[in-house]
């Protein structure tokens, strides 16, 4: 992720995906190799008809050979084999032009989205926006905007 400008998301992360979902049912880990060597991997995650590309991730010395790409035409015939509807390539920073070229060549779509959000824990609006950052890395929990406390200092983006 650090080579194609991304934040890449620490092992906690991963364990949490596989302590709190079931595999084949809510995630699929796809993983290619070359003599014996993993060198690509994607988590998709799944939820009703949809299945959404979530954390993708290729060796870089292996990046010409392209092994995402195998994956991909594996990972969607199984999504759709599973009933899944739509493929969801998830939200790119604008910033990643590389990113937008390899999804736009796979048929997506740029468009808006909003999050959706019940905070459940009312106390978490009495957090500020980097002490939500550092309990939650990797997690959208809340607007900054709805944070009773100062959301972000001047010149700090909003999450």
């Amino acid at each position: 992720m650090a080579a194609i400008g991304g934040l890449a998301k620490s092992a906690g992360f991963f364990e949490a995906v596989t302590r709190h979902l079931r595999p084949g049912e809510d995630f699929d880990l796809w993983v290619a190799r070359l003599n014996g060597e993993i060198i690509a991997g994607l988590l998709v995650l799944h939820f009703g008809d949809v299945t959404e590309y979530f954390t993708p991730a290729t060796r870089h010395e292996h990046r010409s050979e392209q092994p995402l790409a195998l994956i991909l035409v594996k990972a969607m015939t199984a999504a759709i084999s599973r009933g899944s509807r739509l493929w969801n390539w998830g939200g790119t920073w604008s910033a990643q032009d590389g990113v937008h070229r390899f999804k736009r060549k796979w048929g997506a779509h740029d468009g808006e989205y909003r999050y959706f959000i019940r905070v459940r824990d009312r106390s978490l609006l009495d957090s500020s926006a980097a002490r939500l950052r550092e309990r939650f890395p990797h997690f959208y929990v809340a607007p900054f905007s709805a944070l009773r406390r100062a959301p972000l200092a001047a010149g700090g983006e909003d999450a």
